[in-house]
């Protein structure tokens, strides 16, 4: 695993006694961090870190009588925006790589297996049409 998220990872878990989470800055820095560091080992860990801080201000945004749904479509937006760098190859979405990825995550529990982006994966090409409909 890179260092920067080995580094990144013990800061994130040293605000657990905290009285306050800097949670915006630290989701900049795990999306600087994905988009630099390309090993799997580290995405996925990358992964999994940006699911603490997901929960930790979902569950503020829960406790404040916040909007927890709009939270929850940003939230599946940026999880997406990973798989799909992760699934580049020379700047295109190579599907091949793609379900490889979200099978991973399927396995992992991150990623339900009925999610879009598992479904265009394994081959449906409107996955997506009730979204876009929406727009």
């Amino acid at each position: 695993m890179h260092s920067s998220v080995i580094e990144f990872r013990n800061r994130l878990f040293s605000y657990a006694k905290a009285d306050a989470i800097p949670a915006p800055a630290l989701r900049e820095e795990l999306l600087y961090l994905h988009h630099t560091v390309v090993d799997e080992e580290s995405r996925v860990e990358l992964m999994r870190l940006f699911n603490v801080i997901a929960d930790i201000v979902q569950a503020y945004l829960e406790r404040e009588g916040q909007d927890v749904e709009a939270f929850r479509l940003h939230r599946q937006a940026q999880i997406w925006q990973f798989l799909r760098a992760e699934s580049l190859v020379d700047g295109t979405i190579d599907r091949d790589r793609l379900l490889t990825v979200t099978s991973r995550e399927v396995a992992a529990g991150r990623l339900r297996e009925t999610d879009e982006i598992h479904l265009y994966a394994l081959g449906d090409d409107q996955a997506f049409d009730y979204i876009l409909a929406e727009h």
